[in-house]
């Protein structure tokens, strides 16, 4: 049983368009519960930080456990961002 915790720094490329990484939102997760604010706030800022080359622009966290009897992620935190 591998236990080991890893961390790394991953573009929002990699993360929505690598087709190395299928994620899911078990069941056991909250439903969608963001409003058009949250939502507005996220692409605001992710707009900006496109527009102004911020390389380095932090979206938060997405923890991911790997179920390799399902060949997918499955999503810890970060659902909402994910979603959106």
């Amino acid at each position: 049983m591998d236990n080991e915790i890893k961390a790394a720094v991953k573009s929002i490329k990699k993360v929505l368009c690598d087709d190395e990484f299928f994620y899911q939102i078990p069941d056991y997760q909250r439903p969608y519960s963001w409003d058009k604010d949250n939502l507005s706030d996220l692409i605001e800022d992710l707009t900006d930080a496109y527009n102004n080359s911020n390389e380095n622009y932090f979206c938060g966290s997405l923890v991911v456990v790997k179920n390799k009897k399902e060949g997918r992620y499955d999503v810890i935190d970060g659902q909402q961002r994910l979603t959106t």
